[in-house]
């Protein structure tokens, strides 16, 4: 990763580059070995002159017991 904890679209899409569209995905747990689950995209920080955000942060949110996964 080119900025330690962050990772441009790019390369975010170079490495997925060789997944199908279908293929899932899994964020891993927490050390509790809670499941994480993907929440939503926002967008983040300062636009440029075009309207382009230049800051996304994908949100993940824990599962729970009796927490209903959505697609």
């Amino acid at each position: 990763m080119p900025n330690g904890h962050r990772i441009t679209v790019g390369d975010l899409r170079e490495q997925l580059s060789s997944y199908s569209a279908e293929a899932e995905i899994t964020f891993g747990c927490t050390e509790a070995a809670v499941p994480l689950i993907f929440y939503r995209v926002k967008n983040r920080g300062p636009r440029d002159a075009k309207g382009a955000d230049h800051l996304v942060q994908i949100e993940l949110n824990e599962l729970h017991e009796g927490d209903l996964p959505f697609r």
